[in-house]
């Protein structure tokens, strides 16, 4: 099953990705050759298990996404101001807060202080409540999916509508816990008083039409999220990037004073070796003696730090994961949104887009293709 609980981020061990793997492959078998599935009334329904095995692929992906952001974050303690919307510090139950320390003090990795009232984090741990929950609404629409791929597989249409009513309740109800962010939590309430409202379907499709705009709405919610999340990691660069530049700054200034010398220094080289049509070394004595000057500025260059090493590194993928997971999450969310138009019709719902976008956020992690 897909855990909707907040303890298992930081713990994304290879076994559980070997699991999800085996799954995964079950579901996409069907891919190979899109057979319908036989349903009541001599009515074909199509098999709609590629869905859920490209859910569970999303799943698995913004999953690992989190995991090596984080891995990725785990060198960088200095402390950041971290949203107080994160949910595991206005949850009150997932994980307790440290005692205030002295405003400014330095702390270790995962420890927090707090400035002027605002709580300050290492980017791991605070990366880590932000990414929590979107994990956990992943895993609820991969539980859905799943769910409504097994339906199909039942004989009787009647119990097929029941079902999947069910189905969506189960997920609006999973992302309507108080854990999770207010604005996820306030838009599943909503759908399921709105849910609980209607009328009993009568055909499976007609349950996954009415679900659309409800999950429509949490996707955006979701994505929302993932833009406050990216919106965090390039503020966290920046200021780690500034903070470093201004501890390094001396070297820095001798390192411009340098650069400045040195291309003054190509420049007389050039002009030379025009002038004379020669080497620089055969330039006469002053040809040497730039060259001599330009490998010694050379040495100390090596050994001073530039600002683009003083960039902190790994964010930048973080980023562009981040960004895939955003694209991936849309084409699911489209695809929904046709799934009931391809039942109604009776045809295989087309996964073009979201197994591409999917297969990106792949390459992004380096993962091999399933």
């Amino acid at each position: 099953m897909y855990r909707t609980s907040f303890d298992h981020l930081s713990s994304a061990a290879p076994p559980r990705a070997h699991r999800l793997r085996q799954r995964l492959a079950r579901h996409l078998a069907p891919l190979v050759g899109y057979g319908l599935v036989a349903a009541g009334c001599g009515a074909t329904i199509p098999d709609i298990s590629p869905f859920a095995g490209a859910t569970a692929s999303l799943y698995e992906g913004m999953e690992l996404v989190g995991s090596e952001t984080s891995r990725q974050l785990a060198p960088l303690t200095t402390p950041i101001e971290c949203p107080a919307s994160a949910p595991a510090a206005e949850s009150g139950g997932h994980e307790p807060s440290p005692a205030p320390t002295t405003a400014g003090a330095s702390t270790a990795a995962g420890e927090e202080t707090e400035t002027q009232g605002r709580p300050r984090t290492s980017p791991q741990t605070c990366f880590e409540r932000l990414w929590t929950p979107r994990v956990v609404t992943l895993a609820a629409f991969a539980a859905y999916a799943e769910r409504l791929a097994q339906i199909t597989s039942t004989a009787d249409s009647d119990d097929q509508a029941q079902a999947a009513m069910s189905a969506v309740e189960s997920l609006l109800g999973e992302l309507s816990v108080p854990a999770l962010p207010s604005a996820l939590t306030d838009t599943a309430r909503q759908a399921l008083a709105a849910w609980r409202r209607e009328q009993a379907a009568k055909r499976l499709a007609d349950v996954v039409a009415r679900a659309s705009p409800h999950v429509d709405r949490l996707a955006q919610v979701l994505l929302a999220d993932l833009d406050d999340t990216r919106a965090l990691l390039v503020l966290t660069r920046s200021k780690l990037r500034l903070d470093r530049v201004s501890a390094h700054n001396d070297e820095l200034s001798l390192r411009r004073s340098l650069e400045r010398r040195r291309r003054a220094l190509i420049v007389q080289v050039e002009q030379s070796v025009t002038a004379s049509g020669t080497t620089p070394a055969n330039a006469g004595p002053s040809g040497g003696e730039v060259l001599a000057e330009l490998e010694r500025i050379q040495a100390l260059l090596a050994a001073l730090p530039s600002e683009d090493s003083l960039t902190p590194s790994g964010i930048d993928t973080a980023l562009a994961a981040i960004d895939a997971g955003a694209r991936a999450l849309t084409a699911w969310r489209d695809a929904h949104a046709r799934l009931a138009e391809a039942l109604t019709q009776q045809r295989t719902p087309s996964l073009h887009r979201l197994q591409a976008a999917t297969q990106l956020l792949r390459r992004v992690l380096d993962l091999p293709h399933p």
